[in-house]
C-alpha cells in the first residue's frame, strides 16, 4: 500500500492504494491535465515554464510510460513456489476448478480462495496465491488481478480484501461455491 499527493498548478490529487492502482490513476490525472492544457485553457505558471513546445515528444513518452506501467504491474506478481495444488490426500485444485466450472474472473478468484482456505486450510492468502492458481489452471489473467479481487469484494461481496495479504472468503462466497457453482444451464 502506498500513499501519494500530487499538485500540478491548481489541480491536486491524493491517492492511497496499491502501486498499480496509483500508477493508473496518475496516468489518468496527467492525461486530463494535458487535455485541458491542449484545449486552449490557460495553463498554470509552472506549466508555461516547462516543455510547452514538445507536445509530440511528450505524447510518445507518455505512451512508453503507460506500456512499462502495465508490464511492471504484471511482472510484480510471482508464483508461490511452495504452494502444493496437487496434494496426495486431498482433491487437486485442477479437479476442484473443473468441477465448479467458474465462468468469470470474479468466480475464478472465489474458487481459488475457497480451495486455498477450505481444502488446503491456508491462512494469509495473498494475491500471489490467487495468481498461482490462475497460472496452474492456465486461465487468462485479468489485466489487473488486484483490482479484480477488490471488485469481487466490493461489488459481489464474495471476498474480503480489507487486508491484501490475508484475503478471506465471505459467507456469500461460500454459498456461491457450495450451492451455485457450477451454474445451471437453462433448458429451452
Amino acid at each position: 500500500m502506498a500513499k501519494i499527493k500530487v499538485r500540478h498548478g491548481e489541480n491536486e490529487i491524493e491517492l492511497d492504494g496499491s502501486d498499480a492502482f496509483i500508477e493508473k490513476q496518475l496516468a489518468s490525472f496527467y492525461g486530463r491535465i494535458q487535455l485541458v492544457q491542449s484545449s486552449g485553457v490557460p495553463a498554470s505558471p509552472e506549466y508555461k515554464e516547462s516543455k510547452r513546445s514538445s507536445k509530440k515528444k511528450n505524447t510518445k513518452k507518455e505512451k512508453k510510460a503507460k506500456k512499462t506501467t502495465r508490464a511492471k504491474s504484471a511482472s510484480r506478481l510471482s508464483i508461490v513456489r511452495d504452494l502444493n495444488l496437487k496434494p496426495k490426500s486431498k482433491e487437486s485444485f485442477n479437479g476442484f476448478a473443473d468441477k465448479k466450472k467458474p465462468g468469470s474472473n470474479q468466480e475464478k478468484c472465489v474458487v481459488a480462495v475457497y480451495y486455498l482456505h477450505t481444502v488446503l486450510q491456508l491462512t494469509g492468502i495473498a494475491i500471489e496465491h490467487v495468481f498461482t492458481c490462475f497460472k496452474d489452471m492456465a486461465w487468462r489473467l485479468p489485466s489487473d488481478l488486484a483490482n479484480t479481487l477488490r471488485y469481487t469484494a466490493s461489488v459481489k461481496g464474495w471476498l474480503d480484501t480489507g487486508d491484501s495479504s490475508s484475503i478471506k472468503l465471505t459467507t456469500h462466497g461460500e454459498n456461491l461455491i457450495e450451492h451455485d457453482l457450477p451454474r445451471k444451464t437453462k433448458e429451452k
